[in-house]
């Protein structure tokens, strides 16, 4: 089987046209397949030239930082030598006017001091010399205070023997009869509950889904091949499951940063200063598995990190190619640069790759960053996040009308035409009738009615965003 690169649908290896649109399906001669490995080739060269010049980098700056750290080591030890050197010399000189002082003393109290020769002392040892303090005269106390310390002295020991005998009763107490308990209404003793261990808290998912997925990796390092088993592993299909990633080193559920960072995405400064650290991380599992990043963005910053992104296309397929070696996706070759493309009156950028149902897209829709490997990912959270915001009626032709149709297209029972036009026409408004109607708990009873009117009014809006808004 291949896919068509007209619609992307599976059709056979020997059709020439597409039993889907019609198209005639380009044969590929052996000098186009040789060009196309020759382009491979080149990219895959260039790349590795890219990272083996940014490695260079890196280490030059690195190197350049350590030195010159390592100067500003010798400095400080240098001027710390300095400061030493010359408190050494104030604590070893004695000068003339504390000498004479010293010769004074001597001679009041009738000592005769040795004449000590300074020249002679400081040339043997200049450097080891001992500091000389000056004496002082001890002055004896007298016969009443030496009665009053020894009385304080007295009541410092009672004192002490008092609580060591206090402490040795609690002791002996509490060996008797253990620790008291509280008392429930019955008369019996409540055993009280000893705290858990420390538990990860898991932040609120950015998106509803179908089911969860927790695993626990012992450090960063470990993520690439334990997320690859696990996208991999068994996961129910065509539905939405949240990957909980757990860093049992750390004690918690990984962030944005963590997880670009365990896949070497070399994310520009500016772009992690603009988002939130919660990342929600869904599968989705049709035959593919594809995979879906959801972040906040931080409040005020969503212009900057437009910005960002726009810059960041340049390197941006390259900074990725390691997560999809992860995901079982390597060696691909883009069909073209990242370009702008439209869903549901919503922006979204995104490049497919050469024989790959498999993309790298973006968007930014009210407030959070989502990043999809796949176009139909891409449009199925966007379906997920965009909302009906004003009744709609017969005749209205506008973006909401068509975001209207997608989603009662889903189910064939309510809507089994699923045209979708952007005009609210007869097919839709019955469609709406017949939604109204499965849910008349909500929408009908609370004012009376039977029968559904067909129109969006703000009940019917509400239950549409309620089931449809993920």
């Amino acid at each position: 089987m291949k896919t068509c690169p007209y619609c992307k649908k599976e059709i056979s290896d020997n059709d020439k046209f597409c039993g889907w649109c019609g198209k005639k399906i380009p044969q590929e001669t052996p000098e186009e397949r040789k060009a196309i490995e020759e382009i491979k080739r080149k990219a895959r060269e260039e790349e590795r030239q890219r990272k083996e010049a940014k490695e260079k980098e890196k280490e030059g700056k690195t190197v350049k930082k350590v030195r010159e750290q390592a100067q500003e080591e010798v400095k400080r030890i240098e001027k710390e030598k300095t400061k030493r050197g010359q408190i050494l010399e104030k604590l070893t000189k004695t000068p003339p006017i504390e000498k004479k002082r010293r010769e004074e003393y001597l001679q009041k109290i009738g000592i005769k001091g040795p004449k000590i020769n300074q020249e002679k002392i400081e040339q043997q040892v200049p450097e080891k010399k001992e500091v000389v303090f000056r004496p002082f005269l001890q002055i004896k106390p007298s016969s009443f205070e030496k009665v009053w310390i020894r009385v304080l002295l007295l009541m410092v020991i009672f004192s002490l023997a008092a609580l060591a005998t206090a402490l040795q009763l609690d002791i002996l107490k509490l060996g008797e009869e253990g620790p008291s308990l509280p008392v429930n209404g019955n008369g019996q003793e409540e055993k009280k509950e000893t705290p858990a261990g420390d538990e990860i808290e898991i932040p609120a998912s950015l998106l509803r889904v179908d089911a969860s997925s927790e695993m626990e990796i012992e450090s960063l390092e470990t993520l690439p091949s334990a997320f690859l088993e696990k996208v991999r592993g068994d996961l129910e299909e065509k539905t939405f499951t949240r990957i909980i990633i757990e860093d049992m080193a750390e004690k918690e559920v990984i962030s944005l940063s963590d997880f670009f960072g365990a896949f070497n995405i070399d994310a520009p400064e500016s772009f992690y200063q603009s988002m939130d650290e919660n990342l929600t991380i869904v599968v989705y599992s049709p035959a593919n598995r594809h995979l879906a990043l959801l972040a906040e963005v931080k409040e005020g910053m969503e212009s900057e990190l437009t910005e960002s992104l726009i810059e960041w296309q340049k390197e941006m397929i390259a900074d990725f190619d390691f997560l999809f070696s992860s995901m079982g996706k390597s060696k691909m070759v883009p069909n073209h640069p990242i370009q702008k493309e439209g869903y549901l009156g919503r922006v979204f950028y995104s490049t497919t790759f050469f024989e790959e149902n498999f993309s790298l897209s973006y968007s930014l829709i009210d407030g959070l960053f989502m990043f999809a490997t796949s176009e139909e990912l891409m449009q199925e959270l966007i379906e997920s996040k965009v909302k009906l915001t004003k009744d709609l009626k017969t005749g209205d032709q506008n973006t909401e009308v068509l975001i209207l149709q997608t989603w009662l297209a889903e189910d064939i029972k309510i809507y089994p035409e699923g045209t979708i036009t952007g005009y609210y026409g007869g097919l839709t408004e019955r469609a709406v009738a017949r939604f109204q109607q499965k849910y008349s708990e909500d929408i009908l009873k609370p004012f009376g009615l039977v029968e559904g009117t067909g129109m969006v009014d703000k009940s019917t809006r509400d239950k549409l965003n309620e089931i449809y808004r993920r």
